[in-house]
């Protein structure tokens, strides 16, 4: 269940939007911020998921009508970009099951005209993600633009979990597996490695490579988390030279894969490939319409199950190699 604010609880099946806990909020309208009760249809006696606001109703409309006359299941994989593990976005695939939100959404509301449009985010991830006004919605002066619609958000379908996020060894080894629920913070991250590393027998890691680093740095520093003292941080090759600011002093000075000489071979190059994890992305994203409609525990389960089979592959094509993939000794 997630559409209550930091609610994890599972719910009991897929025809439901909230959890037993959040049972109530069935009969409060869906739009966000809105408190007032639904309304029943006069026609049909069926509930509707909005209250008695005529936008409020609009946006309902508009949300069965997308629901309904949407690309169809071929065309949105066709289309969808497998930017982190487990994140496309397809349309519901039975009737009787309650739609699922996969991407961030919302409606726009043009007060002179009365028109209601759906929106949905360009791309799935979000990483650093931000509180402050998107950059097109700001004017000259940094204001959010007087005549731009208001966006409303609404919760009148199934909530997803953001994505999944793979801890992955430069050999291929995946070490560990985390579920961001709502967005793929920094700080979200660095309590899963944090936890991921403190558990019985984990070795803490002398690097830790991330394509968001940057801004993790800032954020350990700012909340002088100790686990992270000595720990390189760095932004991986890829992501870097494409992504990130040459203005960023900070990343280019402390998250540079080059500032640091364990990461490179004798000839001043990458010695590990810093983009394994992504690689191993498009495998894991391979799983999606598998385990879409899972319960958690199956979810869970199944995705452990193919972490630990690809792990066993990975290792022995390692030793065929000759590549002898071992723990180092304790210091």
């Amino acid at each position: 269940c997630l559409g209550a604010p930091g609610c994890k609880n599972p719910l009991d099946n897929n025809r439901l939007r909230f959890c037993a806990e959040h049972h109530h909020l069935e009969a409060v309208c869906a739009v966000n911020g809105c408190d007032r009760p639904v309304v029943v249809d006069t026609d049909t006696s069926r509930k509707h998921k909005a209250c008695d606001d005529p936008v409020h109703l609009r946006m309902e409309a508009v949300n069965i009508d997308s629901s309904r006359h949407g690309k169809s299941k071929t065309q949105r994989q066709k289309l969808s970009k497998l930017n982190d593990a487990i994140t496309v976005h397809h349309p519901p695939t039975s009737t009787d099951d309650v739609p699922l939100q996969d991407v961030e959404e919302w409606y726009e509301h043009d007060v002179a005209s009365g028109a209601v449009r759906l929106r949905q985010a360009a791309t799935t991830t979000s990483t650093g993600v931000s509180d402050q006004p998107v950059a097109s919605d700001l004017d000259a002066d940094g204001c959010r633009a007087k005549d731009a619609p208001s966006k409303l958000k609404a919760t009148f379908r199934r909530q997803r979990t953001n994505n999944e996020q793979l801890v992955v060894r430069p050999c291929g080894v995946i070490c560990g597996r985390g579920t961001m629920y709502h967005h793929e913070a920094v700080s979200n991250v660095l309590i899963m490695i944090e936890k991921m590393f403190t558990l019985p027998r984990a070795r803490k890691p002398q690097h830790m490579i991330y394509d968001s680093n940057c801004n993790a740095l800032r954020e350990v520093e700012s909340r002088k988390i100790a686990f992270f003292e000595g720990m390189g941080m760095c932004v991986d090759a890829f992501h870097h030279r494409t992504k990130h600011k040459a203005s960023d002093v900070l990343c280019r000075e402390r998250c540079d894969m080059k500032a640091y000489p364990e990461l490179l071979d004798d000839n001043g190059k990458y010695y590990f490939n810093s983009s394994i994890a992504e690689q191993t992305n498009v495998w894991f994203g391979g799983f999606h319409n598998i385990c879409r409609e899972m319960t958690p525990v199956k979810y869970d389960f199944f995705l452990d199950e193919m972490i630990l089979r690809r792990n066993l592959m990975t290792v022995a094509t390692l030793q065929k190699q000759n590549k002898l993939p071992h723990h180092p000794p304790v210091l």
